[in-house]
């Protein structure tokens, strides 16, 4: 117990550590699966990422599909594919127009 009261600034920030890693895995709630795609005329990595990012953020998302493809800047071409992260809590978007209405 002496060695507690003798070194608290290493005891706390060892605590804060284990904290911050706990948190950290906690705060991991999605698995990332990556799904190889083909782009097509006027697509682009924004394009592409409101589509496929589910919670993560766009530069995110950028950043991986950048790295896994081993793109250099963000042009992309139509008919190449591409492999890209999606995450299980992923939606898939909804095709057609929906109208605002008062019913449930």
């Amino acid at each position: 117990m002496s060695w507690f009261k003798k070194n608290q600034y290493i005891t706390l920030l060892f605590g804060f550590c284990v904290i911050f890693t706990i948190v950290s895995v906690v705060a991991n709630n999605g698995n990332t699966s990556y799904k190889e795609i083909r782009v097509h005329d006027g697509d682009t990595l924004i394009s592409l990422a409101d589509r496929y990012r589910g919670e993560m953020a766009d530069h995110e998302w950028i950043a991986k599909v950048k790295n896994e493809n081993n793109l250099i800047d963000d042009t992309i071409y139509a008919g190449h594919t591409l492999i890209v992260p999606e995450h299980d809590n992923f939606k898939v978007p909804k095709i057609g127009v929906e109208v605002a209405s008062d019913k449930k």
